[in-house]
């Protein structure tokens, strides 16, 4: 994210932030790309006496909207951002395309709808999850009726329950240590220097907070957004070392 792109995003949230203050009433973001909620979350000083919360609509969502609550706010929860979940699915499944997520977010588009309006897109065999603002609700389930040449009808999914949990590819490695460049060429199968090369580009997210640091310690449990190179989960125990001290590590490659 250029610094200019920062000044104006974090003047907009700053507006947001004024006007939650001013009104005593929740303001929200549209959803954000990775730079930016980095941007917020290193920047969360400049919004005191109030409660950010990032929310996506699913507890594993990538994208997330950001929302200021007021400090005395008695429902400040998830349950408050203004989003809405949409399963789109085949008419007829038996004649339908094989459909990937850019098929879907094509199709979406194609509406004239703006990307930041538009959330995860989580797909599960023939249908995908779509995470959108609340106020494009009626517009998508009027509008959305083809993917490719898949005719598709659409309904809003009220419950969580009813939304599939994320699948992922699973790779067991071993690595030298934590370092973030290790595991980010574990991540992407390449060698160190290309690795060197992504973080110091700024092109490697952990958490949604940029990291360009090669010896920075990558905790367990943590979300990686490597830009041209997909998203991930890592897991590991440090007290699972190999006789010959590699550190064993576990990572979920998102589909």
């Amino acid at each position: 994210m250029g610094t200019k792109q920062e000044h104006f995003f974090l003047q907009h949230v700053q507006d947001l932030y004024h006007r939650t203050i001013y009104n005593d009433y929740p303001s929200f973001t549209e959803f954000l790309t990775t730079g930016e909620m980095s941007a917020l979350l290193q920047n969360q000083k400049m919004f005191p006496s109030v409660v950010l919360r990032m929310w996506g609509g699913h507890k594993d969502c990538d994208s997330k909207m950001a929302g200021f609550f007021p400090a005395n706010f008695v429902d400040a929860d998830d349950q408050a951002f203004p989003i809405c979940c949409i399963r789109i699915s085949p008419v007829h499944e038996k004649y339908a395309d094989t459909l990937i997520h850019r098929d879907y977010l094509g199709a979406v588009l194609n509406l004239g709808i703006s990307r930041s309006t538009i959330g995860d897109i989580r797909i599960c065999e023939k249908a995908a999850y779509l995470f959108c603002v609340e106020e494009l609700k009626e517009f998508i389930l009027s509008n959305l009726r083809q993917v490719k040449h898949t005719i598709m009808e659409c309904r809003e999914i009220s419950e969580l329950d009813e939304i599939p949990e994320r699948q992922y590819e699973i790779h067991r490695q071993t690595v030298a240590s934590a370092r973030l460049d290790n595991i980010v060429a574990a991540m992407i199968g390449s060698s160190r220097t290309k690795a060197n090369e992504l973080i110091t580009q700024g092109r490697v997210f952990i958490n949604s907070e940029e990291k360009t640091s090669n010896s920075y310690r990558c905790p367990s449990d943590s979300v990686f957004s490597i830009r041209g190179h997909g998203k991930y989960r890592l897991t590991f125990d440090e007290g699972d070392i190999t006789k010959k001290g590699k550190q064993k590590i576990t990572i979920y490659q998102y589909r």
